[in-house]
């Protein structure tokens, strides 16, 4: 593995220019909510943004943040041995997708494939954070485009500390190409600026929808869900004044192939509420119980975001109210429900490809209303209470202009799963 031991004037001007990037997406004012939101999460949470504020507000403490972001990260990991293909994704959507991805592809091409062999050892990013020098000039780069939240911040923070990791000791030669499934993960971010430098090529596989606000592809191979992803890209960059660079693929996220979604003949109904990883819980709750007071309703299940869990007090109120055991799948989830409740999430379009007539519930999260525009493109109906009242009029909204409509945001509408995913390997063949 190449060691560097100091960053000459290119590296950090691309560090610059990383965390100028970072924090045009992250501080963009959609996203003004997510801090307050995160922060009543935990008192932990409280404690790095008023850390962040604080120390932010100088060269030294910026300093001192990179130094314990760098060895202190979770994050930051490095490729096996002789890899090939180095994989990167730490959330579990991220490896949900990165194992589609891989399935997709030829058997000796997904014989490449493989996720990071171990995590960065403390002794490499010691080493890292003891460079005076170049921890110095990424705190002036930080000081100097500080920004005022501390989310925003942060994550520039984080950017910092793994571009400061991976400029370091980049990815030996064995790497021939860079897969990654986030495209705003400051990590990644920072990751995808490295690699860039040293000519690695890139593939981005998506995880979950995306909306204008996201930052224009610039990948030599970008593997997207469907044609409204492409869209959405599309005026991400004609808003930046970008065009989109490299490749682009469709690759559906779904294993089994479409069903038109069909209301239950039962006469009272089992409903799904998918809650957010930062909701408004006290609205959540009071929406909730409002639900299963309700004569046509016999019970709700919830199904928690994978980085959310309510302590089971809070919605033990009633027995009627049943929690999705953590780690359950979405399948064994839509299977005991009749509708499916959605706050800001892709969910929504996962359980109406499943047949699952499914709504949009506005304010229970801290996310904008509609950020994904699925009730604005008519593909999500908005929750009425004449929903309960009337289901057997449901399937009335489910008709064949709204399967048309539904074809942007699946391509399985009209091909099967396993023909749309087709090109995929010859795409990634090209690469290596």
């Amino acid at each position: 593995m190449v060691v560097r031991y100091t960053l000459g004037e290119p590296y950090l001007g691309a560090l610059g220019k990383c965390i100028t990037d970072v924090l045009a997406f992250h501080g963009q004012e959609v996203y003004q909510g997510l801090e307050a939101g995160i922060a009543k999460k935990s008192f932990r949470n409280r404690l790095v943004f008023l850390s962040v504020s604080m120390f932010g507000r100088s060269r030294l403490g910026n300093m001192a943040l990179l130094a314990l972001l760098i060895i202190w990260g979770r994050n930051f990991e490095e490729p096996a041995e002789g890899q090939a293909v180095f994989q990167y994704g730490p959330t579990r959507n991220n490896q949900e997708a990165l194992r589609r991805f891989n399935e997709s592809l030829d058997e000796d091409i997904r014989a490449l494939m493989g996720r990071a062999g171990r995590k960065a050892p403390v002794r490499r990013r010691l080493l890292v954070a003891t460079r005076i020098r170049s921890l110095w000039s990424a705190s002036c780069a930080l000081w100097r485009q500080r920004h005022s939240g501390a989310l925003p911040q942060l994550q520039a923070l984080h950017a910092a500390a793994a571009y400061l990791f991976y400029a370091f000791y980049p990815f030996p030669s064995s790497v021939r190409l860079l897969s990654v499934a986030s495209d705003h993960s400051p990590v990644v971010m920072a990751m995808l600026a490295t690699a860039k430098r040293n000519g690695l090529p890139t593939c981005y596989v998506q995880h979950a929808p995306v909306t204008e606000y996201f930052p224009p592809l610039d990948f030599d191979l970008s593997v997207l869900y469907d044609q409204a992803s492409v869209e959405a890209y599309e005026l991400a960059a004609q808003k930046q004044n970008r065009k989109i660079g490299g490749d682009i693929v469709i690759l559906p996220p779904f294993a089994s192939d479409y069903m038109r979604p069909r209301m239950s003949r039962n006469r009272t109904l089992n409903v799904g509420m998918c809650v957010s990883s930062i909701p408004q819980t006290e609205r959540l709750i009071a929406f909730s119980r409002k639900i299963v007071d309700h004569p046509n309703v016999s019970t709700l299940y919830w199904r928690c975001h994978p980085r959310f869990q309510l302590e089971a007090p809070d919605v033990h109120g009633t027995e009627r109210i049943l929690v999705q055991e953590r780690g359950g799948s979405l399948e064994a989830f839509l299977e005991k429900v009749d509708i499916v409740l959605v706050p800001n999430s892709g969910v929504g379009v996962e359980s109406l490809h499943n047949g699952k007539p499914t709504f949009y519930v506005d304010g229970m999260d801290d996310i904008p209303r509609d950020y994904y525009k699925f009730v604005e493109s008519g593909i999500l109906p908005e929750f009425e209470w004449g929903v309960l009242d009337n289901a057997s009029g449901i399937d009335e909204h489910f008709d064949a202009s709204w399967e048309e409509q539904f074809s942007r945001y699946d391509a399985t509408v009209k091909v099967s799963t396993t023909s749309a995913g087709k090109g995929v390997s010859d795409a990634v063949r090209r690469l290596l």
